[in-house]
């Protein structure tokens, strides 16, 4: 069994993936060395099928719940996750709509 298996397994709805996509982000948040990787990461996720694109989309338009602990230091750390993620998503947006193109032809 690979570790992508075991992934797989897991987020098995847009909700699981949701909840991987956020683990994430807290991760980042919680380690730095981590967060300037953490675009590849969700790339990675996306590519091995374990995170859908609509789940990227998703997470990437829905803003984070502020902790009142740590509240607008979060929301900012999260807005600078999702401005690193940005390529990613703009790839996976040109993706889908020339996937649509093409279904209408």
């Amino acid at each position: 069994m690979q570790f992508s298996d075991l992934l797989q397994s897991y987020c098995k709805t847009q909700s699981t993936e949701q909840d991987c996509l956020y683990a994430l982000e807290d991760f980042a948040y919680d380690n730095e060395s981590f967060a300037a990787i953490a675009k590849n990461a969700i790339h990675i996720l996306y590519d091995i099928d374990v995170i859908s694109e609509e789940s990227i989309l998703h997470w990437f338009k829905v803003k984070p719940e502020a902790d009142e602990e740590e509240g607008l230091v979060k929301d900012k750390f999260a807005a600078k996750i999702r401005t690193s993620v940005k390529p990613l998503i703009e790839w996976l947006q040109e993706e889908s709509s020339s996937g649509e193109e093409e279904e209408s032809d």
